[in-house]
């Protein structure tokens, strides 16, 4: 089980659940974060994912306001360090969903209404599983079943796939010149669905006419 560290300033309501879902040795929490020592609890937690709020109240002449710097200056500042340690946002809104601010993080999660949720713990944990098994693969030539090498943009292009077919993705469309490797990208899709271990049945409809086509796909009828 991947460790965790949850920096929230108002952990408490969270505390219990992820505690239960990933273990108490595992979940570790960060009320009043700073930017000159989070990256010194990352290292002596030996944190494996990050969840880390984009919001934070801080307290200016007694009074609280919001301050959303703080948790963008808390990204960039743990992925200088921890290029390789997956960082998810968690936010109270769903408008933040979609924002490019946070674009260096692995994903942004929306808080639950009710903190109770079990089913937003079950998914996050399978975020979590997931973003900590790609980060933890060391030999991309092995675990793809082609040749990638150091090369970021096919690396990009593996963790793509691992994404959608974790997601559970049916529908592909692959395009690329003669001799791009389609046909790799499409036995790494395979391999790394559910559909893994049943029929994979390759069809060369170049090499057919077009009225053949029709036939070889979907079948004919006598007369």
């Amino acid at each position: 089980m991947p460790k965790i560290l949850f920096v929230d300033d108002y952990y408490e309501g969270f505390e219990p659940y992820l505690s239960k879902e990933f273990g108490e040795d595992n979940a570790f929490f960060v009320k009043e974060p700073n930017i000159s020592n989070i990256n010194k609890i990352i290292e002596e937690k030996k944190v494996d994912v990050v969840l880390l709020d984009i919001k934070f109240g801080i307290g200016r002449n007694g009074n609280r306001c919001e301050s959303q710097d703080l948790g963008v200056e808390l990204l960039k500042k743990i992925k200088k360090r921890f290029q390789n340690i997956p960082v998810i946002m968690l936010s109270d809104y769903a408008r933040e969903v979609i924002s490019k601010e946070y674009e260096l993080a692995e994903g942004i999660v929306q808080k639950p209404d009710n903190v109770s949720n079990q089913a937003f713990y079950q998914e996050l944990s399978k975020k979590v599983n997931f973003l900590h098994k790609i980060a933890s693969i060391t030999d991309w030539d092995k675990e793809m079943g082609f040749v990638i090498g150091d090369d970021s943009m096919m690396i990009d292009i593996a963790k793509t796939i691992l994404r959608w077919t974790h997601l559970g993705v049916k529908k592909f469309l692959i395009t690329g010149e003669t001799g791009t490797g389609k046909e790799k990208i499409a036995d790494a899709i395979y391999k790394h669905s559910n559909r893994d271990g049943k029929p994979f049945i390759k069809v060369n409809t170049a090499a057919m006419s077009e009225t053949l086509i029709e036939s070889e796909l979907f079948g004919y009828e006598k007369g």
